[in-house]
């Protein structure tokens, strides 16, 4: 079914992040692979903290291990849809443009997509995104970096000193993503860190983009951060069903589907 590492690799996060839990005998018989090539990729998977590994099975990383291997987590996981999304986003930055991209990890890779030929200003509080960003970032791209308490967890700096920095900006472009978006237009976050900057960018800024996988859709968890009123044109994904389609067109926001 799953015939290389990185098929197996994605199938193995999205069912820890579906159950919680997996059975190795059970996924092994379901990728069509032995025991022991299964045991190899979770012991791959758990040196890179994206699961614990259990007897018989795996668990996801949340489950007890801390904030970086829940980041770590989210980065592998849908990472196909994640880089259709940076890439859409960035084909809309054009030369000339400020923006401000926030510290989920869902926009990583927007600064890999942007056209190299192009000079642009960037604004972020994330010290990991312009570290995995770092060989597309050339002499056109100018790059601040929001300063502020430093949260080891995100790679991030947050708290009041990154409000008062920001006041100085006002980008006509910003690009964020969240945890989930509820049928009621209600997004949320695993934590409350860098909820401020979201609304503060949010709110100053003339063009806000969110960028939303097919599996953020239509759910509910976390902590409620702001509502999706704030965005004015939604990326997902072309996964995403009948029903998240009609609970995107129902917000009458600008929908970009890739």
């Amino acid at each position: 079914m799953k015939s290389n590492f990185l098929n197996r690799k994605n199938y193995i996060l999205e069912k820890l992040e579906a159950e919680g839990q997996i059975d190795t005998a059970k996924l092994a018989e379901e990728l069509n692979v032995t025991k022991e090539t299964l045991r190899k990729d979770l012991t791959s998977l758990e040196e890179k903290r994206l699961l614990i590994r259990t007897h018989g099975g795996a668990l996801r990383a949340d489950s007890s291990s801390p904030a970086i291997a829940q980041t770590a987590y989210r980065q592998m996981l849908h990472r196909e849809e994640k880089e259709k999304l940076c890439r859409a986003a960035a084909s809309l930055i054009k030369d000339g443009d400020t923006i401000y991209i926030d510290g989920s990890t869902t926009c990583f890779s927007i600064l890999k997509f942007i056209d190299p030929s192009i000079r642009i200003t960037v604004i972020t509080n994330s010290i990991q995104l312009i570290v995995e960003s770092e060989e597309y970032i050339s002499d056109k791209i100018l790059v601040f970096l929001v300063g502020g308490i430093y949260v080891k967890a995100f790679h991030s700096c947050f708290g009041d000193m990154a409000i008062k920095m920001s006041s100085s900006f006002h980008p006509n472009k910003a690009f964020f993503s969240f945890m989930s978006l509820d049928d009621e237009g209600n997004l949320y976050d695993a934590d409350m860190y860098g909820v401020d900057l979201k609304k503060h960018f949010t709110a100053n800024t003339e063009s806000v983009y969110f960028l939303l996988d097919h599996s953020k859709i239509g759910k509910r968890g976390g902590i409620s951060l702001i509502a999706v009123d704030a965005a004015d044109v939604i990326i997902t994904d072309d996964r995403i069903t009948e029903q998240q389609r009609m609970i995107l067109e129902c917000f009458r926001k600008k929908l970009l589907i890739v």
